[in-house]
């Protein structure tokens, strides 16, 4: 029973863990993105200004500039997605402390027969 208890408490408490750290990523990366957004649209009129000044027409910059900053968006994306599923692949779930606790328990009982 108390091994069922531990095991319990263990679970829960990362179950508990997890979800606060999702809620906290969910909320950081929309407000993150709201500010990207924004950024963006910074250096997509910056960058249409320059390539325009390096005397490209203005009907090339419109679609140009787009172009380079979804690329390097799109491989920053890339690189952050994989990181992340990394990370999550070495996360784990079970609960060790029982998991040991019962193990230490049944190697009492084998020393005792």
């Amino acid at each position: 029973r108390q091994q069922i208890e531990l095991a319990k408490t263990e679970m829960s408490e990362k179950a508990s863990r997890l979800t606060r750290n999702t809620v906290s990523l969910v909320v950081g990366g929309l407000v993150a993105y709201t500010g990207v957004l924004y950024f963006l649209q910074f250096l997509n009129w910056g960058g249409r200004e320059l390539l325009q000044l390096l005397g490209l027409a203005e009907g090339v910059t419109f679609w140009l500039m787009p172009l380079i900053l979804g690329t390097i968006i799109g491989l920053v994306g890339y690189v952050l997605i994989r990181k992340a599923i990394k990370t999550l692949k070495h996360t784990n779930l079970a609960p060790e402390k029982t998991v040991h606790s019962i193990k230490e328990d049944r190697q009492w009982l084998n020393k005792k027969r």
